[in-house]
């Protein structure tokens, strides 16, 4: 829906939260594929000092880690309890080059060509205005506010 209405989805991914498991990364890739957001970008779990799930998991924090990994999107101090350090690290990446060699499939890109030309039959002025802004009968929205704010 977001992509017919012209909104560009981007989601953000947290892997290794605690108790998660292969399974449910397997669900997530299938929820992706169905939401078929237009970019994922995925970080390791990280529990930060002062939030509850620092409080509730400190027993599983390697403290002598949190200098090189204390704000890091890549590693975590957190010791997940199915995965290692490197096991997480292959998945986050994994899950990016799955998903973006899924998205830009030859499949996929005609399914979203097709999405925006429906779009478009359904909504004819919204069609037109797209046509003339890309063939430059219509001015782009921030060549117009530059135009305006040069004869101010």
């Amino acid at each position: 829906m977001t992509r017919r209405a012209g909104i560009w989805a981007k989601v953000f991914l947290i892997v290794g939260s605690p108790g998660e498991t292969k399974d449910d990364i397997t669900e997530t890739e299938k929820v992706l594929r169905v939401a078929s957001p237009d970019l994922i970008r995925v970080s390791v779990f990280n529990p930060l000092v002062g939030t509850p799930s620092w409080d509730l998991l400190q027993a599983r924090i390697n403290i002598d880690d949190l200098t090189e990994n204390y704000v890091s999107s890549n590693r975590s101090a957190y010791t997940h309890e199915h995965f290692s350090q490197e096991e997480l690290e292959e998945i986050k990446r994994d899950l990016v080059r799955s998903y973006e060699r899924w998205y830009n499939s030859t499949n996929q890109r005609m399914t979203r060509y097709f999405d925006r030309v429906r779009f478009y039959l359904e909504n004819p002025q919204q069609g037109a205005r797209r046509l003339k802004r890309a063939v430059g009968l219509r001015p782009q929205a921030k060549l117009v506010k530059a135009e305006m704010a040069r004869k101010d």
